[in-house]
């Protein structure tokens, strides 16, 4: 009717556009951060996103979001997901206050990287199986 041929959620299912997916991964815990974040002169909530054991994407619940999405997406429009890009998880278990709990279970970036990879192409699989077609990575690193 309006032209549009894709949908997402709008993100409005997540209370962080980038925390919720990273908590949504197995290992990763929801802790309180000491400063939070600083946006255009704004204090954020203090939240953090901090490793407490090895990093899967097994039974992620964006996949059951993108289900939902999927569910209440009209006929000949795409259903799409939004994800942060694996940088900003990177970014995120390697920041001052995350980094002494990320080597306890990654002695080096290398083996952090590759951890984030698996998860990630586990998520996107599973979102794949589902439906997916297109996923968007956001990246503000």
């Amino acid at each position: 009717e309006n032209g549009l041929k894709s949908i997402t959620d709008g993100e409005f299912r997540r209370s962080w556009w980038h925390l919720d997916f990273f908590w949504g991964l197995n290992g990763v815990e929801t802790v309180k951060d000491e400063g939070g974040f600083e946006f255009d002169a704004v204090q954020s909530r203090i939240e953090t996103a901090r490793l407490s054991g090895p990093i899967s994407g097994d039974n992620h619940p964006f996949v059951a979001d993108f289900k939902f999405l999927l569910a209440h997406t009209p006929e000949g429009i795409e259903a799409r997901q939004t994800v942060p890009a694996p940088a900003r998880l990177f970014s995120e278990l390697t920041r001052k206050e995350n980094i002494e709990a990320t080597r306890k279970y990654y002695e080096t970036d290398d083996a952090l990287i590759d951890a984030i990879a698996d998860a990630y192409q586990t998520v996107i699989e599973d979102l794949y199986e589902a439906g997916l077609k297109t996923v968007q990575f956001d990246d503000t690193t």
